[in-house]
């Protein structure tokens, strides 16, 4: 597993962030969270649409890039 965070898009909501996709640790669910104002997102088009939900509140950690791909979210990721 890689440690590194993909990020997919500067925050809507803050302005001071990135928005990386991010693992919950207890579920394994992938969502979208913003470096500095955890703003989250469990669909990438709603970020594309600065429509932003409720933090979970969960405990997150680095998403593996294998299921980044799996769930067909690597198109979202910027370099």
């Amino acid at each position: 597993m890689r440690s590194e965070y993909y990020k997919t898009k500067w925050c809507p909501i803050c302005d001071q962030g990135w928005v990386e996709i991010v693992s919950v640790i207890s579920t394994g669910e992938l969502v979208l969270c913003c470096s500095e104002c955890e703003s989250e997102w469990r669909d990438p088009t709603n970020i594309m649409n600065n429509t932003v939900e409720t933090y979970n509140n969960e405990p997150i950690q680095a998403a593996d890039w294998k299921d980044i791909v799996e769930k067909d979210w690597d198109k979202y990721v910027i370099e």
